[in-house]
Parts: C-alpha cells; sequence; structure tokens
C-alpha cells in the first residue's frame, strides 16, 4: 500500500471526506516558503480540492486527528 492509498484512509477515518487522485505537486523550495501545497486531491462529490503544506508522511505520522482549514489538511498536533 502506498503512501497517498494510507493518507486516503487516515483522511476518510478523521474527517468523513473521501478523496482520490492523490499528486504531488513538485512545488520548489521557494514555491513550498510561500505556502505552496506539496500535494493535492480531489474530494468525491465536490469540485474542490484539499491539499497540505504537510507532507503525506508527516501526516500519517501525526498523533493526534488530522483537520482541514480553508482547504488545507493540516495534523491536530
Amino acid at each position: 500500500m502506498t503512501t497517498f492509498e494510507k493518507l486516503a484512509i487516515r483522511i476518510k477515518n478523521d474527517l468523513d471526506i473521501e478523496v482520490v487522485n492523490l499528486k504531488r505537486t513538485h512545488a520548489g523550495h521557494w514555491q513550498r516558503s510561500a505556502g505552496a501545497f506539496v500535494w493535492i486531491s480531489q474530494m468525491v462529490g465536490s469540485p474542490y480540492d484539499v491539499g497540505s503544506t504537510y507532507t503525506a508522511s508527516t501526516l500519517l505520522q501525526s498523533k493526534g486527528k488530522l483537520q482541514i482549514h480553508k482547504g488545507e489538511i493540516i495534523p491536530q498536533d
């Protein structure tokens, strides 16, 4: 199972949001410093995308539940 598949399961369990097509954005250093997402995904049944400035691995390692804030998935801790 890939990291993105594991993250999709974690997002479903923590936020009850189904996501598909998780993709890396390949944002460079300066883009990330300006707040660019490092990955994005489509929400099933919604025209909106979600993503995060946190890597998928960081989100999977977080101990608290994931949260969503203005389209960004963030760790609670």
